[in-house]
């Protein structure tokens, strides 16, 4: 009785969890129309470059110098975002309006 009692609540679970799980948002749906923003716009920058704050100097002093005296149109925070926007906003916007992004991958911006 005890043994048929468990493996009928361990099957209500599984099923339970199949149910809820199985919604289907993992799934694309081919025919829905997705806002891609700035997709009919060429680029306005040539490079986006997102670091963390504790690299700073090196993001303004070494990489943002180097490629604009390279002739890159570049997209950084401290110049281009907007203020009192969101930053996930403004980091959104950088990369849809930029061609390639350059991520800084220091120790400080895994943190």
């Amino acid at each position: 009785g005890v043994l048929v009692l468990v493996a009928m609540a361990t099957g209500l679970v599984a099923w339970k969890r199949k149910r809820d799980l199985d919604f289907g948002w993992d799934k694309p749906d081919p025919d829905a129309e997705y806002n891609i923003p700035y997709e009919n716009e060429p680029p306005k920058y040539d490079i986006f470059i997102s670091y963390s704050s504790k690299d700073l100097a090196f993001a303004k002093d070494v990489l943002l110098k180097e490629l604009m005296c390279r002739g890159f149109e570049v997209c950084v925070d401290f110049k281009d975002f907007t203020p009192g926007v969101f930053i996930v906003d403004n980091i959104k916007e950088g990369v849809f309006r930029s061609r390639k992004t350059i991520i800084v991958l220091s120790s400080n911006f895994r943190r």
